[in-house]
């Protein structure tokens, strides 16, 4: 027993120092642990949220998330993109500071033409759907930002391989938020605007930190706008296009939850979907870190997939027990509809990380174009049963549209992989 013991503290060791030695290991851990921590961040800032603002303004607050987060999905036109494959490409120091003086420009103006238009979306949205933000939406359009910012960063900072950075500001704005939030608890203040607000000044202040300590300069960027430009029309403009196609489907659920029931059921769906979203937490880990060794074999070995589902299965009781303790015994009955929406969503996050390691080994063996028509035909699936089952069922029928939608997508990326295998063979 005391050889078994010893043997496998040896292999414990060997691990973490091979680990220590492997900066592509390194990299993975740490920001697998800050992606685990800002889920769990978010996760418990939802739940305070919602105990402290009531269902009725959680919903309000929920809403206007919802559509300031649909809107920056059009706002990005390729250049976030642009910019993490020129900073890839590049070897020169000197020259991505030059780069970095331009995105950082770039980022301005596609932050103020976002705020324009959440500005002017707040004089008819009112005449659209029944719960009226219109007013909310245009004290908050300024801080429009915050919805395209961690897209910004996170293709900024992989593109130049910051990976610390990229977890440095993922911390520094859950942590500031936090704080914030702690300090308008304590003067009675939280509402849906201060916590707008709290927001906006955690996101300023980790960008800031972190993009201004790489030390952009600023003396020639219209000449490395322009170049810039140029390239996103051959690059980033392509990949713009096809993820407008996926990702605006993928968001549609609570704008249409609030056209056809209320933002109440929109805070339900979000706080559901908070307990939910950390069931993929070492599904995704897993898919990152295997994503080097699932590109050289010829077949997904079993043990990586039954440890997949082990963790799913794993993952998805506990949150489920989390989600009963919090939102039936904690926030008491107002939101044991929410529990109810979270039984059907961990079904779905289990369907979604089920076909991760498939999505990841066709990413690896070079199989884009198969990925982008499975992305078109889960798109047109997502719309559509959205569409039909939140106006029958309310948000009820977005859960149910959610698990069809995602077995949908592991049945498809499922047979492509098995076909891709068979091909080889």
């Amino acid at each position: 027993m005391s050889g078994l013991i010893v043997m496998s503290f040896n292999g414990v060791r060997e691990k973490i120092n091979q680990i220590r030695h492997n900066r592509l290991a390194r990299q993975t851990g740490v920001y697998s642990l800050m992606q685990m921590f800002s889920l769990g961040m978010g996760f418990l800032i939802n739940v305070f949220l919602a105990k402290e603002m009531g269902v009725d303004q959680f919903g309000i607050y929920s809403f206007a998330v919802a559509v300031m987060g649909f809107v920056g999905i059009f706002f990005e036109f390729g250049f976030f993109s642009t910019a993490a494959k020129i900073l890839a490409d590049n070897q020169d120091p000197e020259e991505e500071r030059h780069w970095l003086g331009a995105f950082f420009c770039f980022f301005l103006l596609i932050s103020s033409l976002m705020g324009v238009c959440i500005f002017v979306l707040s004089y008819y949205i009112d005449d659209i759907f029944n719960d009226k933000i219109g007013n909310l939406l245009s004290q908050i359009c300024f801080l429009s930002f915050v919805y395209i910012l961690p897209s910004f960063m996170e293709l900024i900072l992989k593109g130049n391989n910051k990976i610390y950075a990229l977890s440095g500001f993922n911390f520094l704005q859950r942590f500031i938020s936090i704080v914030l939030i702690v300090v308008l608890y304590f003067m009675d203040q939280v509402r849906p605007l201060t916590i707008f607000y709290v927001m906006g000044g955690a996101f300023s202040f980790a960008f800031f930190y972190i993009y201004f300590s790489m030390r952009p300069r600023f003396n020639r960027v219209f000449s490395y706008m322009k170049r810039c430009f140029a390239y996103n029309q051959d690059y980033g403009w392509a990949i713009y296009w096809g993820r407008i196609s996926s990702v605006a489907a993928y968001n549609i659920d609570k704008l249409l939850i609030s056209y056809f029931a209320d933002a109440r059921t929109v805070g339900f769906y979000t706080i559901a979907h908070s307990f939910a979203a950390p069931i993929l937490t070492v599904s995704n880990a897993l898919s990152i870190a295997m994503f080097r060794q699932l590109a050289v074999t010829e077949i997904i070995p079993l043990r990586f997939i039954k440890r997949n589902l082990q963790a799913l299965g794993a993952s998805a009781l506990i949150m489920v027990f989390a989600g009963y303790l919090t939102l039936v015994l904690y926030l008491s009955g107002g939101y044991v509809e929410a529990f109810q929406y979270l039984l059907i969503l961990a079904v779905v996050m289990c369907f979604q990380g089920a076909y991760g390691l498939y999505n990841t080994w066709l990413a690896g063996h070079g199989y884009a174009k198969v990925m982008r028509n499975i992305a078109v035909r889960i798109g047109i699936m997502d719309v559509v049963s959205n569409f039909l089952l939140i106006m029958w069922l309310g948000g009820y029928g977005g859960c149910l549209a959610a698990l069809l939608d995602m077995s949908y997508s592991y049945y498809l990326y499922k047979k492509a992989y098995d076909g891709a295998v068979q091909d080889a063979l």
